[in-house]
């Protein structure tokens, strides 16, 4: 009778319109990331705030199995994301604007005013201890990636803002005009032991996208000679690093699409995108430094195909696929290019 009382009484509960306020409220999860042994979570949760100059965000972490419930790992001021693993599972380097009262070398880190905070590199340990800065550079970080070692961080950073467009943003002149300040992109490694960063790459290039080598001693980079939106999306090219003698190699391959190169296991081949000549399409190639040789791949695939990842046996490639308006996940096998 209890139960058939509760029932009622939530049949006869009025519907609520959803108005501004639901929507602002909305949590928004994105970036999840797997340790390297499977057992955490790492992610964003996003969280809007009609009345307050940026957004919430904060990273959080939770047991892939679901046994114990998820729980923030690092919040507050500087919009914490970009969290990633260290090789060995029991680091997480993430990006922040936060301000920072030590360096990672434990002496006093002076202050700057909020204008002038710029997006860092941090290091959070779960063996304890609060996170620390790794860097301090003059620019924002735009994107990370741990070397398969875990001694090095390579980045990625714009180049330094003129100081005419500094103290135009500083009077909140900050209108966005497509191209009309462009600046080159760069690569930098951070080693953690001599807690020093170095720009890799030459001046003259602009670096979209880059990955390591199995081996560390290597990185494929997406590149263009301008910064432009132009030169983004049409006019790059994928070219290998030596990251021991800061050496960029000539392009092995031309008119890249904005995938990330990927690696097969055994570091012998590069699985990369090519823009179609419509500048709509992209189809995926597999590249092979044995023999220089290029394999089309997706050709008579009926939908776009993405993101790769190898699978552990370098067989085949995991693919991140659109398809009538749906997406999903398929393999592709990496010896026949059969989806």
């Amino acid at each position: 009778m209890l139960s058939l009382l509760l029932a009622l009484t939530a049949a006869a509960a009025p519907l609520k319109t959803i108005d501004n306020v639901d929507i602002v409220d909305l949590r928004e999860v994105t970036d999840p990331q797997i340790s390297p042994d499977g057992k955490l979570i790492v992610y964003s949760v996003l969280r809007r705030l009609s009345a307050a100059e940026h957004d919430d965000v904060s990273i959080w972490l939770v047991p892939s199995d679901g046994s114990a419930p998820e729980r923030p790992l690092v919040f507050g001021e500087g919009a914490p994301g970009n969290a990633r693993w260290a090789p060995d599972g029991r680091r997480i380097a993430f990006l922040s604007s936060r301000p920072s009262l030590f360096s990672i070398e434990g002496k006093p880190s002076p202050t700057r005013e909020k204008s002038e905070r710029s997006r860092q590199l941090w290091l959070l340990s779960f063996d304890g201890g609060e996170a620390l800065p790794l860097t301090r550079t003059d620019g924002d970080i735009t994107e990370f990636q741990w070397s398969p070692d875990g001694k090095r961080i390579a980045f990625l950073m714009p180049e330094p803002l003129a100081p005419e467009l500094k103290a135009r943003l500083a009077l909140k002149q900050d209108a966005i005009e497509v191209d009309a300040q462009p600046r080159r992109q760069h690569v930098w490694i951070y080693d953690l032991r001599t807690q020093h960063a170095e720009r890799v790459s030459p001046e003259n290039i602009h670096v979209s996208m880059m990955t390591w080598s199995p081996d560390g001693t290597r990185l494929a980079l997406r590149l263009a000679q301008t910064p432009d939106i132009n030169a983004h999306w049409y006019r790059s090219s994928i070219a290998i690093l030596n990251v021991a003698e800061k050496r960029l190699d000539a392009p092995i391959f031309e008119h890249a699409a904005a995938v990330t190169p990927v690696w097969s296991p055994d570091g012998q081949r590069l699985a990369l995108s090519e823009i179609l000549k419509d500048g709509i399409g992209a189809e995926p190639r597999i590249y092979d430094f044995r023999t220089a040789k290029v394999t089309a791949c997706g050709k008579d695939y009926p939908g776009l195909i993405g993101e790769m990842r190898w699978t552990n046996d370098g067989r085949s490639l995991w693919i991140h696929k659109f398809e009538h308006t749906r997406t999903g996940f398929a393999r592709l096998d990496a010896r026949n290019c059969d989806v």
